[in-house]
């Protein structure tokens, strides 16, 4: 699947990062709706992957998808918040944050309902206020 990706982004990496925003933002479901990210909105984060190296986002790609970062996860000491979208389909979170949570001692997982990976965005309000209740408790 990494192959096809890459193959993809090569020929087309404007569509390819485009046809990914769908995905990323989970738009196009019953959730988000239409008024939680403008055409601008999502139109900006595309260019904003757009102007970054094509090698480097293939090569974090690679070191993402073949890396077993499971010892460095046991070996973390420090207060840990995991926040997840249910409707992530880039990163599942069965597959990525449950199995995060579960590596790091102590670590904390706040799964925000309907939400994609691009949550940072469709999300802000809600993720800003967990990450300064988090960091408060932390302190």
């Amino acid at each position: 699947m990494l192959d096809q990706s890459i193959v993809a982004l090569v020929a087309d990496r404007p569509h390819y990062m485009a046809s990914g925003a769908i995905k990323y933002f989970g738009l196009g479901s019953t959730w988000p709706g239409p008024d939680v990210l403008s055409s601008e909105l999502t139109q900006w984060v595309i260019q904003l992957v757009l102007e970054s190296s094509p090698k480097a986002v293939i090569e974090c790609s690679r070191s993402l998808n073949k890396t077993d970062f499971r010892p460095d996860m046991r070996a973390c000491t420090v207060p840990t918040l995991l926040i997840h979208g249910d409707n992530d389909q880039s990163a599942p979170l069965d597959l990525c944050a449950r199995r995060t949570a579960q590596a790091i001692p102590g670590s904390q997982l706040k799964i925000y309902e309907g939400a994609a990976h691009g949550l940072f965005l469709t999300m802000r309000d809600r993720l800003n206020s967990d990450l300064l209740a988090f960091i408060r408790l932390a302190v």
